[in-house]
């Protein structure tokens, strides 16, 4: 790949995720950089933006524990690339910024199932994890041929609480924490990705979050075919 032949090169590299499509070429890709001395690096915004920081901020000052969580992410326009699993990955690979938040926002999480569907006009995936704390935790994707993009999502915490989409969030505090970091949400990723590499930042947990997500959604993606064989 590009990214082994930069590494192998002794090149720092900056890669949009999914930064491959399973967790041992991952593995092999950050012994490489290690070998080399070199950053290697997965970009994901999604966990950048001033709203999910504020979102991320809510749900950690929770005294509670989560009972349950629910994500549902449509996106529109399905490409032919989507159903080509087998090259590309799941649907959990394609969306690993899914995996990202959810693990980010509520520590490790355990697959217990997963079910792929596809056709001509899109798909859905769904899957069911367990936190630490045996809360519930479903995440589901549908990929449609309508010009769309919807996330929604509801954490429900043991004391009835809840935060879903609508709840406010310290939106201005958080964005008053980050006034002097790059607007531009790449260029936030790229702000820290120079960090790292001067050494003013670790990516010890960014290395950790890219492979620990990489193996939830390829045990997923086995689940799911195994779900689709016990038809």
């Amino acid at each position: 790949s590009v990214a082994r032949r930069a590494l192998e090169a002794g090149k720092h590299i900056l890669v949009d995720f999914p930064l491959v499509t399973n967790a041992n070429a991952a593995k092999q890709l950050f012994e490489l950089a290690k070998e080399k001395g070199v950053l290697c690096y997965e970009e994901d915004i999604a966990l950048e933006t001033d709203r999910y920081l504020a979102l991320k901020k809510l749900v950690k000052q929770q005294q509670s524990s989560l009972v349950n969580a629910e994500l549902t992410m449509t996106v529109g326009m399905a490409h032919q690339w989507m159903g080509d699993i087998e090259s590309n990955g799941s649907p959990f690979h394609m969306s690993m910024d899914l995996l990202h938040a959810q693990v980010d926002l509520l520590g490790d999480l355990t697959p217990s199932s997963c079910t792929i569907s596809h056709t001509e006009a899109g798909g859905t995936a769904t899957a069911k994890l367990k936190t630490k704390d045996n809360g519930d935790v479903s995440i589901t994707i549908n990929h449609v041929t309508e010009r769309v993009r919807d996330k929604k999502f509801k954490y429900t915490f043991s004391d009835g609480s809840t935060i879903d989409q609508t709840t406010p969030t310290p939106l201005e505090e958080v964005s008053e924490m980050t006034k002097d970091l790059p607007k531009p949400l790449f260029l936030r990723d790229l702000h820290q990705f120079v960090e790292t590499v001067r050494g003013n930042r670790d990516n010890t947990y960014n290395q950790w979050l890219t492979v620990r997500c990489l193996e939830i959604a390829d045990e997923l993606f086995a689940m799911s075919k195994q779900a689709k064989a016990e038809l």
